[in-house]
């Protein structure tokens, strides 16, 4: 879904060729992220849906080629030099693209799992620094996907990487407290069999 999205998605939007030429996807914990993250990179806060946050990496090739995209009109071969530090401004060039590419790829998967991952992103701020950015990724465990991007038919190869957090959907209610509570030593029942319930439920409507 993201190969197929991230190439329209350049094209429509910043009239830009661009292609997945690497996909690689794994699975860790929380406790270690650390090595995935370099503070040159340019490291992005992604809000979602049930107070979820994603993280969204940006290497230094790939943010200078969208920059270059949007006020020359034209992508230029990398040159040597010192990486300069990521600001607020790339952030706001890159963030529409991230929003867009995830937003247009979340309906494809086939598997619900996988959509889920997927939808309900939008830019929350940019980190400058790996440690806070740790801070901010509270989930147990998350999804990596690391893309090689091939912009403008070889010009420049950059890497993106989303770690999206895996969230259990069952969800517990808990009992409330206090006098007059007679069913506080019953356990709570899952919010998931009130909703299969309610959505089993036969209603008539006339209009």
């Amino acid at each position: 879904a993201l190969r197929m999205t991230l190439a329209k998605v350049a094209d429509k939007l910043l009239e830009m060729q661009m292609a997945v030429i690497g996909v690689r996807c794994e699975t860790r914990t929380a406790d270690v992220l650390e090595d995935l993250f370099k503070n040159e990179d340019l490291l992005m806060l992604f809000d979602g849906n049930r107070i979820k946050r994603a993280a969204v990496m940006f290497d230094p090739a790939l943010v200078g080629a969208l920059i270059q995209q949007q006020t020359m009109g034209k992508v230029l071969p990398p040159f040597e030099g010192d990486t300069r530090k990521m600001t607020s401004t790339d952030a706001a060039i890159c963030a529409p693209f991230v929003e867009t590419l995830l937003s247009r790829s979340a309906p494809l998967p086939e598997e619900a799992s996988e959509r889920k991952l997927l939808e309900g992103y939008s830019f929350g701020a940019q980190v400058p620094e790996t440690r806070l950015l740790l801070l901010a990724l509270e989930e147990a465990s998350y999804e990596i996907v690391h893309l090689t991007i091939d912009v403008s038919g070889g010009v420049v190869q950059g890497q993106m990487m989303l770690c999206l957090p895996i969230v259990d959907e069952e969800i517990t209610p808990v009992p409330p407290q206090g006098p007059g509570n007679d069913d506080k030593d019953k356990p709570a029942k899952p919010k998931a069999q009130l909703e299969r319930t309610v959505l089993g439920l036969n209603v008539e409507l006339n209009v």
